[in-house]
C-alpha cells in the first residue's frame, strides 16, 4: 500500500461501549463493544494497551457482529492473512477484516465485542489509597468516538467517592 492509499482511508467509531466489573482480587473484567466504520482499503483493524510494567491481560475473546442480523462470529487466534483471525504484533492485538483481493470499505460499520481480563488496575497513591488506572477507550488509536460509554461495577470489597456502580457516557 502507498502513502497516498493511505491519505484516502478513514476511520472512526460509531460506538464504543464498555461494560467492566472490579472484583474482590482486584482483576478487572471487560467487554467492549466496538462499532467501527471503515472507509478505503484497510485490511485490519487494531486494539492497543496501555499496560504497565507488571500487567498482565487475559484475551478470552473477539467476535464480530453483523448489525444488521446480530449473527456472531468468533474471531480465532492464527494468521493475519486470514480474514476474522488475530495476532498480537507489537505490542498491539491486530485482526484482519478484509483481503486485499476484496474491494475497499464504503463507510461500512463492523461491530466487534472484544473480552479480556487485566491486572491489576489499582495503583496505591502517596496517601496510602488506591487510584483506578485503566484506559477504556485507548488514547492511542486513530479516528475519534463519537459515543462513548462505560458501565463500571467493583466488588464490595471496594470503596469509592462516586460509589460503586460507575456509569460515564460521551
Amino acid at each position: 500500500m502507498t502513502a497516498q492509499d493511505d491519505d484516502d482511508r478513514s476511520l472512526y467509531w460509531s460506538e464504543f461501549t464498555v461494560s467492566a466489573h472490579l472484583d474482590a482480587e482486584g482483576l478487572l473484567h471487560v467487554r467492549e463493544r466496538q462499532g467501527m466504520v471503515l472507509d478505503g482499503a484497510w485490511n485490519g483493524c487494531e486494539r492497543r494497551f496501555q499496560a504497565r510494567a507488571g500487567q498482565e491481560l487475559d484475551l478470552q475473546s473477539i467476535e464480530r457482529i453483523d448489525p444488521a442480523t446480530g449473527e456472531r462470529t468468533p474471531l480465532v487466534e492464527g494468521d493475519l492473512d486470514r480474514v476474522d483471525e488475530y495476532a498480537w504484533q507489537e505490542g498491539a492485538l491486530r485482526w484482519r477484516n478484509r483481503l486485499e483481493s476484496d474491494p475497499p470499505f464504503a463507510d461500512d460499520e463492523i461491530v466487534y465485542e472484544l473480552t479480556y481480563t487485566i491486572a491489576p488496575v489499582l495503583l496505591t497513591t502517596e496517601e496510602g489509597g488506591s487510584r483506578f488506572a485503566h484506559d477504556f477507550a485507548f488514547a492511542d488509536r486513530d479516528g475519534v468516538i463519537e459515543r462513548f460509554q462505560v458501565d463500571l461495577t467493583l466488588d464490595s470489597a471496594w470503596t469509592s467517592t462516586v460509589g460503586n456502580h460507575i456509569r460515564e457516557a460521551m
